[in-house]
């Protein structure tokens, strides 16, 4: 959506980012480690804000977008554009996730 030009703007919210080969090694992983039977893990480096990402994706001259949406904006447009509910309760919010189960059992490094 970024690169193809269909977003101008992007919401102020954080969204977690993951290299397929990242996904790949630690599959393999799993299937080696013992403790991992029967457990889920996290496989993802810190959520990035979406103007970070797109600040990134122009570093590598792309066209992205360079603003955030207001959120109040973001909320009226979910009014009309239903695809937009569920990204409103994550406007604004810094989270992180815990990988500590990848990074102990797993022995895997981000």
């Amino acid at each position: 959506m970024i690169i193809k030009k269909e977003m101008l703007i992007v919401p102020n919210m954080k969204i977690p980012f993951v290299d397929i080969r990242d996904v790949a090694k630690m599959h393999v992983s799993a299937l080696k480690v013992g403790d991992a039977v029967g457990k889920r893990f996290l496989i993802t480096n810190e959520p990035a804000w979406m103007i970070n990402f797109c600040n990134q994706v122009r570093d590598l001259g792309y066209e992205a977008p360079n603003k955030v949406a207001p959120n109040f904006m973001m909320k009226l447009i979910s009014l009309v554009d239903s695809s937009m509910k569920p990204t409103i309760p994550m406007l604004g919010h810094d989270y992180f996730l815990n990988t500590y189960q990848a990074r102990e059992i797993l022995d895997f490094r981000f």
